[in-house]
């Protein structure tokens, strides 16, 4: 009598301990695999070792209580039972692991995504230096400046001086225009003179045009073909 009761007595410790740990198998088969962020990965591991020693120290007590009088069947369902435990507690230990690994990925830093690298837009050209001005066009003589000249080469009653006092200003950077010259012109009165004179000029002039003024000036055409002759290459500016 008292050997069935003490069988008894196992196989209801051995139902709540399937039962227990049926629906704590179920629930890790079903649920999240992974937990949740927020519990740090050593008070997960001190639980599930809780429950492995748990589940092994009543795989210890049915493992004696085994060896107790019972009927045969009753320690062959012991067993049974003891040796499923014993299966259930080595998966879990394999959960265990796989559950620390998963928490330590999780939780380890991923690596910075790699940009290409920017590549900088080329220095732009150097800009040209701007082209150098123009020198400024010679301006002919003032009007007041031009009269003084006039009336200085005016008082030279011998034209060879008055022709030198020409030369000498010209030398000295005077400019004229085309009108001025024809008037310097006019203040000689031998036509050769005046060849000379328009020869003379036509460097220091500061505009074009006055070949056809100077010839038109001219008398005789024996003056006007020798100016022609000595302005072949022109006169005034180009």
């Amino acid at each position: 009598m008292h050997h069935r009761l003490f069988c008894l007595a196992v196989l209801a410790v051995l139902m709540s301990v399937s039962v227990g740990f049926a629906g704590t198998a179920l629930a890790e088969h079903h649920g999240p695999r992974h937990p949740q962020r927020s519990r740090p990965s050593a008070q997960v591991r001190q639980e599930v070792a809780q429950q492995l020693a748990w589940i092994e120290d009543q795989a210890t007590r049915l493992d004696e209580a085994a060896l107790a009088p019972c009927t045969p069947q009753t320690r062959g369902r012991i067993g049974q039972l003891v040796a499923e435990i014993r299966r259930a507690s080595a998966a879990l230990r394999g959960l265990q692991v796989e559950l620390v690994a998963s928490i330590e990925a999780e939780l380890r830093p991923t690596a910075a995504p790699q940009h290409p690298p920017v590549r900088e837009p080329p220095p732009p050209a150097p800009v040209p230096p701007p082209a150098p001005m123009p020198p400024p066009a010679p301006e002919a003589m003032a009007p007041d400046a031009f009269r003084t000249f006039l009336q200085t080469l005016n008082e030279e009653g011998i034209e060879s001086n008055r022709m030198g006092l020409l030369r000498d200003s010209l030398a000295s950077g005077i400019r004229l225009n085309v009108e001025q010259a024809v008037t310097v012109m006019k203040a000689f009165t031998f036509g050769s003179n005046q060849v000379d004179a328009a020869a003379l000029m036509c460097p220091a002039l500061t505009e074009p045009g006055a070949l056809v003024r100077f010839t038109s000036t001219l008398t005789f055409e024996s003056d006007r073909k020798a100016l022609r002759k000595k302005l072949s290459g022109g006169c005034g500016p180009k």
